[in-house]
């Protein structure tokens, strides 16, 4: 991963305060979307778009895809680059 890519997701990151609160919110634990919501105080329909894009862009990923309900997330090693250079 070079220098323009982590610029350009660090930027993407930073455009929205939603994606950026639940990156640093998951850190280095393991969270589910409801607790992410409750905690954050965000809809579950935003969680999940947001972690959907986050997914997308390889910052998180789902360590459960096989369930339905009760989906674990975790920051990838990119997501925990990039939530460094967010703080």
């Amino acid at each position: 991963m070079n220098e323009d890519e982590i610029i350009k997701i660090v930027a993407y990151i930073g455009i929205s305060k939603i994606r950026s609160n639940i990156l640093k919110f998951i850190g280095d634990d393991l969270r589910y979307p409801s607790q992410i919501a409750k905690e954050l105080d965000i809809r579950i329909q935003h969680v999940s778009t947001a972690l959907k894009e986050l997914k997308e862009k390889g910052l998180v990923e789902c360590i459960n895809e096989d369930v339905k309900v009760g989906r674990l997330y975790r920051t990838t090693p990119k997501g925990k680059k990039v939530i460094e250079l967010i703080k």
